[in-house]
């Protein structure tokens, strides 16, 4: 097919992950002769309004490398639209784009589950805790060194709470309630 000017895919995600000056995403494209990279126009709307950009081949294909400043006023998710235009072919296309801060530190499930720990009066609760890799490294005044400490409470009371390695950075979280503490008719209270 000649004179095609294409995203190879119909939408894209920033997964931002750390406070940076500046966030750089790779996109792949699809372009054809006559059409020559040096010849493509791209811009942006929304979120990637005064974007910088370059495009470039390696041995597999072809790339928009998008590059935005950050902007102290990003809400957790941002959206727009990434446009390459051809002017002589009079070819345009567009991909919806969204910006989405991942947290340093995500607990999941967020609706902790209970289960009675037979033998025991008490009732357990798992999750787990995922941490970005690196995400202190750029912040000034942050010992990276120190422990990950885990705190739970419920109903005013301070709970038992155990912490494993389950990957290099996840976190499993083993969460013990006795059974006194949950009232027999509300036990649906949020942990903190």
């Amino acid at each position: 097919m000649t004179g095609l000017l294409s995203f190879e895919n119909s939408s894209c995600v920033f997964n931002v992950d750390k406070p940076l000056s500046k966030y750089v995403q790779r996109i792949p494209i699809l372009v054809s002769p006559p059409i020559e990279l040096d010849e493509i126009e791209v811009s942006g709307t929304g979120a990637f309004e005064g974007l910088t950009s370059r495009l470039y081949r390696d041995q597999e294909k072809v790339w928009l490398e998008i590059t935005i400043e950050h902007r102290e006023a990003f809400p957790s998710d941002i959206a727009g639209t990434i446009l390459m235009r051809h002017a002589e072919l009079g070819r345009v296309t567009q991909i919806g784009c969204v910006i989405q801060r991942i947290a340093p530190v995500s607990v999941r499930p967020t609706i902790l589950q209970l289960r009675h720990d037979k033998g025991t009066e008490t009732y357990i609760g798992k999750a787990f805790v995922r941490v970005v890799p690196d995400f202190f490294q750029n912040q000034e005044a942050t010992n990276i060194e120190a422990p990950i400490i885990a705190e739970a409470m419920f109903n005013g009371q301070v709970l038992d709470v155990g912490l494993g390695q389950y990957g290099a950075h996840l976190l499993k979280v083993d969460i013990r309630i006795p059974m006194e503490v949950v009232p027999a008719e509300r036990p649906d209270r949020e942990i903190r």
